[in-house]
């Protein structure tokens, strides 16, 4: 028998199939004009869905378009050993939006288009060319993206998705815990640092593909560049990073939560801090570093190793 996990997905990758045959015989233009309402459906990081979703939200306000999400209750992401990489969760359990779709059975696939790509969308009149974004893969095989190009990106396509990313309303006791956080520990001279080690099974087969990459001296190196006086809130999937982190620059470390046993929440609250302060030192390639400087309204400077 399979498990609500297996049948859930196996629903999605089916919604998946038929609407890339529908594809065989329409125009994505002919099929976005078609339909009445545009899901989101991505199932990795919470990053990599924050994304989508905000692709569905612009989509659906050029097509006058209804939209929504479908997460999931379990990230599609698996550690090293297996495990689970987070426990399951909707988007409804970390914010106020009205957003969620519950049952995607309810939506015919002829009048929903399912976006399953962590891209942020870009249409012909943007002037987005080709070879523009540096990250290449099947959802932007020659370069016509924005993606992890942060200040490169055209204001107008920065104030287009900084306004998207302003809609996502936390959870009260969420905001709570980030507000008294950043009051507690942040100041002008707080520096951001997301490292992001790709230590997951996932993260391993793109570092053997060489589309991402992790040097922890080369945040070390970043890091020592800065003045004497500032601190350094940091956030990673590698504890052993962290520590690493620590034994050097000691108590101007700071960290929310580096526990063993992490939620989504977690993520969510560390992602929204990171968008805090002015300067973030951030990964290459990492959905989790560029949604923080989205989040600032893109006012971080940022600094990718």
């Amino acid at each position: 028998m399979k498990t609500a996990k297996e049948h859930v997905g196996g629903m999605v990758l089916k919604r998946y199939k038929i609407q890339e045959d529908i594809l065989k015989n329409k125009s994505f233009l002919e099929y976005v004009t078609s339909v009445s309402t545009i899901i989101s459906t991505k199932d990795t990081g919470i990053a990599n869905r924050l994304k989508s979703l905000a692709s569905a939200i612009r989509l659906s306000k050029i097509y006058k378009k209804n939209f929504g999400v479908y997460w999931n209750s379990s990230i599609n992401i698996q550690n090293q050993d297996g495990s689970p990489h987070r426990p399951p969760s909707k988007f409804s359990d970390s914010f106020e939006n009205d957003f969620e779709i519950d049952d995607l059975d309810l939506y015919e696939p002829h009048d929903a288009l399912l976006m399953r790509t962590w891209r942020l969308c870009v249409m012909a009149s943007d002037g987005i060319q080709p070879g523009f974004c540096k990250h290449i893969d099947n959802y932007a095989p020659t370069g016509i993206a924005i993606d992890f190009e942060y200040d490169r990106i055209p204001d107008h396509l920065k104030e287009i998705y900084s306004e998207i990313f302003s809609m996502f309303n936390l959870k009260g006791h969420i905001q709570k815990k980030i507000n008294g956080f950043q009051k507690r520990h942040f100041d002008d001279k707080t520096i951001s640092v997301h490292m992001r080690s790709y230590n997951d099974a996932a993260g391993t087969r793109g570092k053997r593909s060489g589309v991402y990459s992790f040097d922890l001296d080369n945040f070390i190196d970043e890091m020592k560049k800065q003045d004497d006086d500032c601190s350094f809130f940091v956030c990673s999937d590698s504890a052993e990073a962290v520590e690493y982190i620590r034994s050097i620059f000691g108590n101007r470390v700071i960290t929310y939560s580096m526990s063993h046993i992490r939620s989504n929440e977690d993520d969510i609250i560390e992602l929204y801090l990171l968008s805090k302060n002015k300067l973030i030192i951030g990964t290459k390639s990492s959905t989790f570093t560029e949604v923080a400087w989205w989040l600032s309204s893109c006012k971080m400077e940022s600094v990718i190793v």
